[in-house]
C-alpha cells in the first residue's frame, strides 16, 4: 500500500519529466527540421564598409576595428527589426544554428558583387519633367581602365551606381533552403560614408547603404542604395547609431515592402498538397 501511495505521488513528476523531454527534443530540431523563414538577411562583408570619417566618429574609448562591427551588427539589426513586425525574419549574422560551417563565408563566396546602373525611379522622373529642354549632364562618377590593343583605354563612368548581389552558385540557395525555407533574401552589400562633394561648402556627409532582394531562387527583384546626407553631429557614434540607422532602416523597408508583397498566389486546387 505504501509502495502504490509513493508511485502515484511520483507519477506527475515522471509525466511531466516525460514532457520536458519530448519538447526539448523537438526545440532541438525545431530549426534543423524543416525551419521556415519568410526573409533572411545577410550583412555587408566587412571590407565593403568605405569610410573616410572612422575617425570623427569613434568615441574616445573605442577603437576604428570594434567602431566598424558595431555599426555592422546594429545596421543588420535595425534592419532585421524593421520587417520582423510583418515577417518571420533570420539575421544571418546571428549563430541560431549548430553549423558546421560559417554561413556567413559560405554565401559571400556564393555570391558575386558588381556595381551597376542605378536606375532614376519612375516617379521622380514624372515629378521633374516639365517639358523644358535639358542640357548634358557632364558630371562623371568614376572610371573604368582596361588594356585595349596594347594601350590602357580608360572610359568615364556618367551614371550614378549601386552594388549589387547576383548569386553565382546555385547549390548555396539549395542549402539555405533547406535550412531556413526562406521567400526572399535581403543582402546588404555596401555601407559608404564620405564627405558630401557634390556640396564641399556645406561641410556635410553623405552616407549610402547599398542593398539587394533576391527571390527564393536566388533571382535579384530589386536593388539601390539609400543615401541620406548627414551633419557632423549625426556622425557622433550614438546619433548615428539611435538615429541614423533606424531611419535608414525604415526607408529600407518602404522601398522594398511592394517587391515583398507581390507574391505568386498558390493554386486553388491544392494540387501541391
Amino acid at each position: 500500500m505504501k509502495a502504490c501511495m509513493i508511485a502515484l505521488f511520483c507519477l506527475p513528476f515522471v509525466v511531466q519529466a516525460q514532457d520536458y523531454t519530448r519538447e526539448g527534443g523537438q526545440d532541438d530540431n525545431s530549426f534543423a527540421e524543416g525551419a521556415v523563414s519568410e526573409m533572411l538577411v545577410l550583412p555587408y562583408h566587412p571590407h565593403y564598409h568605405i569610410s573616410e570619417v572612422d575617425r570623427m566618429m569613434c568615441p574616445p574609448t573605442m577603437d576604428v576595428s570594434t567602431l566598424r562591427k558595431k555599426v555592422r551588427s546594429a545596421i543588420t539589426r535595425e534592419i532585421t527589426q524593421a520587417f520582423s513586425d510583418s515577417l518571420e525574419v533570420i539575421d544571418l549574422s546571428l549563430q541560431i544554428y549548430d553549423e558546421a560551417i560559417d554561413i556567413q563565408e559560405y554565401m559571400y563566396n556564393a555570391i558575386d558583387f558588381e556595381y551597376v546602373e542605378l536606375k532614376e525611379e519612375e516617379e521622380k522622373k514624372k515629378r521633374f519633367d516639365i517639358g523644358l529642354p535639358k542640357r548634358k549632364d557632364e558630371k562623371v562618377y568614376g572610371a573604368k581602365n582596361h588594356t585595349k590593343n596594347g594601350q590602357l583605354d580608360r572610359r568615364e563612368i556618367m551614371h550614378d551606381r549601386y552594388m549589387m548581389a547576383s548569386v553565382a552558385n546555385t547549390a548555396a540557395v539549395e542549402y539555405m533552403q533547406d535550412r531556413y525555407g526562406f521567400e526572399h533574401l535581403l543582402v546588404i552589400t555596401q555601407l559608404e560614408i564620405t564627405r558630401d562633394l557634390d556640396d564641399p561648402q556645406s561641410d556635410g556627409y553623405v552616407c549610402s547603404l547599398h542593398l539587394t532582394l533576391l527571390d527564393a531562387e536566388g533571382v535579384a527583384k530589386d536593388g539601390y542604395k539609400e543615401i541620406m546626407k548627414l551633419s557632423a553631429e549625426q556622425l557622433q557614434y550614438n546619433s548615428f547609431k539611435k538615429e541614423v540607422i533606424p531611419a535608414l532602416s525604415q526607408k529600407v523597408l518602404i522601398k522594398f515592402w511592394p517587391n515583398i508583397q507581390t507574391q505568386t498566389p498558390s493554386s486553388a486546387d491544392n494540387t501541391d498538397y
